[in-house]
């Protein structure tokens, strides 16, 4: 394309070239524009029209796309803003009220004070005596009937049946917390008695011989006398509202305010006692009062579950707290004032709920009566962020239940809290991710979120200004994270870049959490790779130096995960993460430990980790840990021996830091993984000559003839085949030991193994074993040539070397071995092996007929089996000179049978010939 110097010839003109007519125009130096055009004229000097136009159609697209994220990215930083400003406004707020609260309560204790002031002790006494006669005689409830003279007439008024207005019909408390008919005092007196402070236990004493109720202690007497006084106020009609709800507020401060232990013998069947009179009076009271109520029994199961913290329960043969609860069937009511119109009711019966419903029993119980249902009703609503703030906080202490979770879910509940992540306000936002925390970790619930976008939702928390939020946002997104298909999603909305930024805060809680859910997520291979490919290694490794365990948990975890991949496993040795690893193999915590373990096994596949884990001392390390450490983490380490010896600068390592005799105490764990890996360890190792000796010189043969001895069932295939290879090397340079041992009587058992690996490898040991002549004769006397002669049917090409291999050992001049396998009628398969496709078993099986031919009767049956035919084929037509060679000495031996040698061609004669004038002996 030529230069840009005017209009092409073409009818429609270049766009590039318009385009830079009208940058010029504009007579703007310093323009971007003009730049940006320039660069797209020298582009499209250098291809043509239609390359150039989708050339700019994609650079078009890509500034779109980033001024797509830029705007994205503009508008979350504009949201967090605004949330933090009305936070701020709401701060203030809250702020000038706590102000004004603080003064109105300042108000009210001088108030208080004063009022305290005017009461002089003469005042109380005289109040306690007139109420006295009314309520007790003697420490004793009264009957129906009415006290005696001499107590009513301290009474300002005449005695008569009939009592002056503002006194009623009291109704006394018998054991099970129902009232029962009796005169009662006035409103006022039964107030003064509820308000009346004991100021020494001198006027306590004095009141006690009074004629008024005996209890063993002071704290006794208060308590029965305040109870008595609520419920009295409670069932008397007559008195005024206000009334009632003062005797409750003063009940409520007085169960905050009690120092001494409350369920002493003398005082425990009192709150007994009123507990069940507040209940019976719940339903029927007005919301004011019901919220009242609420409050009072909210503060005395607090005192309840406080006393069971310090180890003090209840006095023996007294019910259990919450069993009050449950006799009077107090759960359904809870349920129905769920449903009141009152929001202070609702909002109350949720903190009670979440305050009694301490044990799983309950809470279920409360589930199936229909709470959850009524929980979730107000979470729909959403009337008032105080009650849904107690409703959330009650939800979730329900979703620690697991049949709970279900019903949450099908009431729609999931969804609710879900809808709730939205919100601006912190508490309500916290509660719900708390509440998704929990539902999560059932399986439905998993799927669930997913299939109402809740992942999405919970994933956009994760960037909330607020560390708190935060970590329980990436604590519910961890329990999500362990379904597969969430996995996925969690992915593709980018949740694996968030978690990572989540790992460099401040708050440890969120460094656990984030690590938590990415170690999930990297169960996953394409989030293994996006972990690195999003620099998320480098945090995860500095996090190993964590001091808070848990977060050292996760993020050793999750390297254990992503060092599944073979790029990963390059990183991490880069990234410096091998020798932290190492040192939390020393860590008290054994699930660090075997995160640890488990991170250096996968890296050590690497051949590059394996020399750098021998450098950092890493094998010195595992085989000093190999007797200190639990089963999971010794599995782990025996893995990563296992993995490491194949490096031959290992392997002498492994030797020279005393390997081999705790490897072999590990043969004796009764764990079948890891009896397992300890052999492969020494199949490795003993593939070196110094290695073999220093595992003879430990015994090693002994143990290996024992293992191999002992009961199948204790021995698993691996076992056997590891056991049989280092036998097999060992045998190289110890023949003798192996057979005073037993090992091949041991090895001969496993020629009939359904595996052909352990087949493979216990003839391989009877192959290099039977090189030594008395090894020979003990294989024949033990019936080791018979299980060998069976082995020759099978389809396993290493399996018919090693065995033929083991048969020409066999009948190298030895006449009964020769005789033997005649008999067993071993030559036809011998000869039937000269057409395998392996040259390996064809050479072994050529070997094998020469050594047989010695014996006359065999050199004969031999020609007559054909073999003479198959050994003059291989001459012509092998492609192989070492076939050739071995095909042709074996005919050397055969050709001495004047029937053999008439079957052998002319033309091989001489060559035949030549070769038995040698004086070259093969066997």
């Amino acid at each position: 394309m030529e230069a840009l110097s005017g209009p092409l010839a073409d009818e429609q003109p270049d766009i590039a070239y318009q385009m830079w007519k009208i940058i010029h125009k504009c007579n703007q130096d310093d323009d971007p524009m003009v730049s940006f055009v320039l660069n797209l004229r020298s582009e499209a000097s250098a291809q043509p029209n239609t390359p150039l136009q989708e050339h700019l159609m994609q650079k078009l697209e890509t500034l779109k796309k980033a001024e797509r994220d830029l705007l994205n990215q503009i508008e979350v930083k504009s949201n967090a803003r605004e949330k933090l400003a009305m936070e701020m406004k709401k701060f203030d707020v809250t702020l000038k009220q706590l102000d004004e609260k603080k003064k109105s309560i300042r108000l009210h204790q001088k108030y208080t004070d004063s009022c305290l002031k005017d009461l002089t002790n003469q005042e109380s006494m005289l109040k306690l005596d007139q109420i006295k006669p009314l309520l007790y005689t003697q420490g004793q409830d009264y009957p129906n009937d009415q006290p005696p003279i001499s107590h009513q007439q301290q009474l300002k008024g005449p005695v008569r049946q009939e009592l002056p207005a503002g006194v009623g019909t009291y109704a006394g408390l018998n054991s099970s917390g129902n009232l029962q008919s009796t005169t009662q005092p006035t409103s006022a007196q039964a107030n003064a008695v509820a308000m009346e402070p004991i100021a020494t236990e001198a006027a306590a004493s004095k009141r006690s011989t009074s004629g008024g109720p005996h209890f063993d202690s002071m704290t006794g007497m208060t308590d029965a006398r305040r109870i008595d006084a609520v419920l009295w106020h409670l069932q008397n009609r007559q008195v005024k509202e206000g009334d009632i709800q003062r005797s409750l507020s003063e009940f409520e401060m007085f169960c905050v305010s009690v120092d001494e232990a409350p369920w002493e013998a003398a005082t425990y069947t009192h709150w007994v006692r009123g507990i069940h009179g507040l209940l019976q009076h719940l339903l029927s009271a007005l919301p004011v009062v019901q919220a009242h109520i609420l409050r009072c029994l909210i503060e005395i199961v607090k005192r309840w579950n406080s006393n069971i913290q310090t180890g003090r329960g209840r006095p023996d043969g007294e019910p259990m707290m919450p069993d009050v609860f449950v006799q009077d069937h107090a759960l359904d009511h809870f349920v129905k004032l769920l449903q009141s119109v009152n929001l202070e009711v609702k909002a109350d019966v949720a903190v009670l709920v979440t305050t009694l419903t301490t044990d799983i029993t309950l809470k279920d119980t409360f589930g199936n009566a229909g709470g959850i249902h009524a929980l979730v009703q107000i979470l729909k609503q959403k009337s008032n962020d105080f009650v849904l703030e107690k409703a959330l906080t009650c939800v979730w202490h329900m979703a620690m239940s697991d049949t709970n979770k279900t019903i949450i879910r099908e009431a729609g509940g999931l969804v609710a809290i879900v809808d709730l992540l939205h919100t601006d306000n912190d508490v309500i936002l916290e509660n719900a991710t708390i509440a998704l925390g929990y539902l999560t970790r059932d399986d439905s619930n998993k799927i669930a979120i997913r299939k109402c976008n809740g992942l999405e939702k919970l994933i956009a928390t994760l960037y909330y200004p607020s560390e708190s939020i935060q970590s329980k946002a990436a604590g519910a997104l961890w329990n999500c994270a362990s379904n597969t298909e969430n996995k996925v999603v969690i992915r593709q909305l980018g949740s694996i870049a968030a978690l990572i930024d989540l790992l460099s805060s401040r708050n440890e809680s969120v460094q656990e959490n984030a690590a938590g859910g990415l170690w999930n997520c990297a169960v996953d291979t394409e989030n293994k790779r996006l972990v690195r490919e999003l620099g998320g290694l480098q945090p995860l490794i500095h996090l190993l130096s964590s001091p808070v365990e848990s977060v050292v948990e996760n993020a050793s975890g999750t390297l254990w995960n992503c060092a599944a991949i073979g790029e990963n496993r390059v990183a991490i040795r880069k990234l410096g993460g091998l020798d932290p690893l190492l040192k939390l193999l020393l860590a008290h915590n054994e699930n660090i430990q075997e995160n640890a373990a488990g991170a250096i096994r996968n890296c050590a596949i690497n051949d590059q980790n394996k020399v750098a884990l021998k450098d950092l001392g890493g094998l010195h390390l595992f085989i000093d840990l190999l007797d200190k450490t639990k089963y999971s983490v010794l599995e782990k380490l025996t893995s990563t021996l296992w993995i490491c010896s194949i490096n031959n600068d290992n392997k002498h390592v492994i030797r020279e830091c005393n390997g081999f005799p705790k490897l072999l105490k590990v043969l004796d764990h009764e764990n079948f993984s890891i009896k397992e890996k300890a052999l492969g360890i020494l199949r490795n190792c003993s593939t070196l000559a110094e290695n073999r000796l220093a595992l003879i010189s430990c015994s090693a043969i002994a143990k290996l003839v024992e293992i191999l001895s002992g009961p199948p069932e204790k021995l698993t295939s691996g076992m056997r085949e590891y056991a049989a290879a280092t036998l097999w090397n060992v045998a190289r340079d110890d023949k003798v030991t192996a057979r005073n041992e037993g090992a091949i009587q041991v090895l001969t058992n496993l020629l009939s193994d359904r595996s052909d690996s352990v087949v493979e490898n216990a003839a391989g040991s009877l192959l290099s074993l039977t090189l030594n002549t008395d090894n020979r004769d003990h294989l024949r006397d033990i019936g080791g040539i018979q299980a060998l002669v069976k082995c020759l049917s099978s389809t396993n090409e290493f399996i018919l070397e090693n065995v033929t291999g083991a048969l020409k050992n066999c009948t190298s001049n030895n006449e009964r071995n020769q005789k033997l396998l005649r008999d067993l009628d071993a030559i036809p398969k011998i000869i039937g092996l000269l057409k395998c496709g392996n040259e390996n078993v064809v050479r072994e099986a050529a070997l094998c007929l020469k050594n047989l031919a010695q014996n006359e009767e065999n050199n004969d049956l031999i020609g007559r089996s054909h073999g003479v035919t198959e050994l003059v084929n291989l001459v012509e037509t092998s492609p192989s000179d070492s076939i050739k060679k071995v095909a042709t000495f074996s005919l050397s031996t055969l050709a001495k049978n004047p029937s053999n040698k008439a079957l052998i061609p002319v033309n091989l004669i001489l060559e035949v010939g030549h070769l038995r004038s040698s004086h070259h002996v093969h066997r």
